[in-house]
């Protein structure tokens, strides 16, 4: 239960300022956010915004005011799904490559896709795609014709032969899904936009990549409450692959 009213009208001030104090408390110990995290469909995070929000009210004497879509769900929706945010160059693959590696290290099963940079003369041309069963195709080059995504064509068709593929069997076989990335060129994929959603459904652990810029389909992912967005710092990101090992493996 996450609380009850006294009855009889707001009380004073003071009494509403030193239940407030308590419950700060209890957020900055982090067992209040778990709690409540773990009680309704919210990651954590989202927990946090949305107790700010009611502070306003609990100081006036008012009730909670839960949004509707706020209710008791199964133990398997609250699978993390994770979303690594950040800019350009800034390492996110990088750190969802280590995460992948971290996990086969500890027999943990994984599937998904992961893209890397194809260069030539220290210059970058071109983006790869490689499910981490190990198919791989170039799937955006400086020379490539077809979608165009700032400097880069896309081959939406090279890109679906192995990233569709590796995200349908990952979210069938149940394990953690990694998707590097959820970005413009990817989304030139109605099907892939269709199999993200599949898995964010899904009761899987996952974590995604996701890029910055303003889209309608990452916007509406972003403002899930079942979704934790992450931001990659130079202050974090050293050591963020070992907070998502942790994310994904404890219960």
């Amino acid at each position: 239960m996450c609380g009850t009213g006294r009855g009889g009208g707001p009380g004073p001030i003071r009494e509403r300022w030193a239940d407030l104090r308590e419950l700060v408390a209890g957020f900055r110990r982090g067992t209040m956010i778990r709690v409540l995290a773990c009680q309704f469909s919210m990651s954590e995070s989202s927990v946090t915004r949305f107790a700010a929000e009611q502070t306003g009210r609990f100081l006036a004497g008012e009730g909670p005011e839960l949004p509707p879509t706020l209710a008791p769900v199964s133990d398997d929706a609250q699978l993390p799904k994770l979303l690594l945010t950040g800019p350009p160059k800034s390492g996110k693959s990088t750190a969802v490559a280590h995460l992948v590696r971290l996990l086969e290290q500890h027999d943990i099963a994984v599937g998904g896709f992961v893209t890397h940079e194809q260069r030539e003369r220290g210059r970058r041309v071109g983006f790869v795609v490689e499910d981490i069963a190990g198919p791989s195709a170039v799937f955006a080059h400086r020379s490539l014709s077809g979608v165009q995504v700032g400097r880069f064509g896309v081959d939406v068709a090279a890109f679906e032969r192995v990233a569709l593929p590796a995200l349908r069997r990952a979210i069938d076989d149940g394990g953690a899904i990694v998707v590097d990335e959820i970005g413009r060129m990817e989304l030139a994929s109605e099907a892939f936009v269709r199999l993200v959603q599949e898995a964010l459904d899904a009761s899987v652990s996952m974590v995604a990549t996701v890029h910055m810029h303003v889209h309608p389909f990452t916007d509406a992912v972003k403002r899930r409450s079942n979704v934790e967005l992450l931001t990659l710092t130079e202050g974090n990101r050293d050591e963020l692959p070992r907070y998502l090992l942790s994310r994904l493996t404890t219960p």
